[in-house]
């Protein structure tokens, strides 16, 4: 705050104005609007005084970073919630498969849009687990598998 008040101070180079100017940066963080206000001698009571440009600004600056805050965090639930309603409509077959490699039996189920991606995938998993190397896992995912189980959601 202080280094903003030196910062004004420097361009406007009053202090009347700086007192303005800090009262519309607490009012934002506070969400309370205040007009900084003059003293007139010669009329009753305190009488307000227009807003520079610099006070503008800030004003607007305030409202702007509010406004795009909440219309991120909206567009943000958007986009999570299409990426889970997309990722869940999108598995139409589960699969599962069961593999005996090299005297070990593994069995992994997986969900595709249809039934020859789904056993593959299952397969994969299959050999994630079966498999010690790079070798072993092309040996195991040419290995027919000893059963499937595909059904459709």
């Amino acid at each position: 705050m202080e280094r903003c008040n030196g910062i004004l101070a420097e361009i406007a180079g009053s202090s009347e104005v700086i007192v303005g100017l800090s009262r519309l940066f607490d009012a934002s963080e506070n969400r309370e609007a205040t007009v900084p206000r003059s003293v007139d001698p010669s009329e009753e009571g305190p009488t307000p005084r227009p807003l520079d440009l610099t006070q503008w600004v800030l004003i607007y600056n305030a409202r702007m970073k509010s406004k795009a805050t909440v219309f991120g965090a909206l567009g943000f639930g958007l986009l999570v919630g299409y990426v889970i309603y997309t990722s869940m409509t999108l598995a139409e077959v589960s699969c599962e498969v069961c593999l005996e490699f090299r005297g070990r039996r593994e069995c992994r189920s997986a969900a595709a849009s249809n039934a020859v991606t789904a056993q593959s995938a299952a397969t994969d998993l299959a050999c994630v687990f079966l498999a010690g190397g790079m070798t072993d896992s092309i040996a195991c995912g040419n290995t027919p598998p000893a059963s499937v189980k595909c059904s459709r959601r």
